[in-house]
């Protein structure tokens, strides 16, 4: 999963309105392919071809908010952009290649301690601190995001392996709060943005292991997101696909 996460960022820093907008087509295309291409099925759904998907493991978040909106880069500061993930979704399989999955995921938290001086002092254009720089106090701040995603995907099996490719999209919550360690202000906001979801990965008999990236759709969405600091994350996973039936 290591090249492909490289892959992805790579391709993400060299085009990155392509990626989003590759991610929305794909989603449409497994749409469209789930419809057209799934084998034919009794009339009616059999409780065997419903699973429950629980995952867990890692985001890595990518920054995307402008400097200045909550991010001063020319001040001291520091960045964690990996926290835990996890996931829990309900799927149908219409067939042995193609399968329809949503839930709930939470994909953790971005951290960050920072210098922080007032907006009239900062000029955000240039990435400058122009007054009170020597001065400025010392904040903690912390965005976490979570939501739900609806997700086709496509599997090739090979006996008891499969490799899969899925992509669909995922309305995504993120909660702000920044924190002044000398004294009691406290700031908090909240807002949402939808994100196109495609991934790939693969399953020996029910256990998988993927990458999945979530790319928000509309830009840096700094005033109808509430400055959300990340709309871009890559995530790694691993899950069990548990069958509701015999």
């Amino acid at each position: 999963m290591t090249s492909i996460r490289s892959f992805l960022l790579w391709f993400r820093d060299s085009n990155p309105h392509l990626l989003g907008w590759g991610a929305l087509t794909l989603a449409l295309y497994l749409a469209v392919g789930t419809a057209m291409c799934m084998g034919p099925r009794e009339a009616h759904a059999s409780v065997k071809d419903v699973y429950v998907d629980v995952a867990g493991g890692a985001t890595h978040f990518l920054i995307t908010a402008p400097d200045g909106d909550y991010l001063q880069k020319d001040l001291p500061h520091s960045l964690d952009l990996n926290s835990a993930a996890y996931r829990v979704l309900l799927g149908y399989h219409f067939n042995d290649r193609w399968s329809v999955q949503g839930g709930y995921l939470n994909l953790g938290t971005v951290n960050q301690t920072a210098k922080f001086v007032a907006d009239e002092d900062y000029w955000a254009k240039a990435s400058k601190c122009i007054n009170n720089c020597g001065s400025a106090p010392d904040y903690r701040m912390t965005d976490q995001y979570f939501g739900g995603e609806l997700t086709a995907t496509r599997t090739f099996p090979f006996n008891n392996w499969s490799l899969f490719a899925k992509a669909g999209g995922a309305a995504l919550k993120h909660k702000f709060s920044i924190n002044r360690h000398d004294s009691n202000t406290f700031h908090a906001n909240a807002g949402w943005f939808p994100a196109t979801v495609a991934g790939v990965g693969a399953c020996f008999k029910m256990f998988c292991a993927e990458t999945v990236y979530y790319h928000g759709v509309g830009g840096y969405c700094a005033k109808e997101c509430q400055w959300a600091m990340s709309q871009e994350m890559l995530v790694s996973l691993v899950s069990v696909k548990i069958p509701l039936g015999e």
